[in-house]
């Protein structure tokens, strides 16, 4: 649900009962984060997916590009551009990326 951006209020509820659950769980963090995200709740997203990071999701690709694109949304290109180049680093397959590395840019 959060990945297609639908059942977005289902699917913080769901999020929040599995961080409850696991509190220490970097996917669920991230998942947490990426419903925030989508829901244009940017810095809460930052929040969430950044309490990923030192648990393990900062070797996640997926955590990593997430992480990325919360920080372009707030503004912090640079920053931004530099979690996508660990997301390739660690072997990211999402079709976008080099795209956003090289246009520092979120491209659609």
């Amino acid at each position: 649900m959060a990945e297609r951006g639908v059942e977005l209020d289902k699917a913080a509820k769901m999020a929040e009962k599995a961080n409850a659950l696991a509190p220490d769980e970097p996917n669920f963090l991230d998942t947490y984060g990426w419903v925030l995200y989508q829901q244009k709740k940017y810095a809460e997203a930052k929040k969430w997916i950044g309490k990923a990071l030192p648990l393990g999701g900062n070797k996640s690709p997926e955590i990593l590009e997430n992480y990325g694109d919360t920080l372009y949304q707030l503004n912090e290109i640079e920053e931004a551009v530099k979690y996508w180049q660990k997301a390739q680093e660690f072997g990211s397959t999402s079709k976008d990326l080099e795209q956003k590395i090289a246009n520092k840019r979120i491209v659609k």
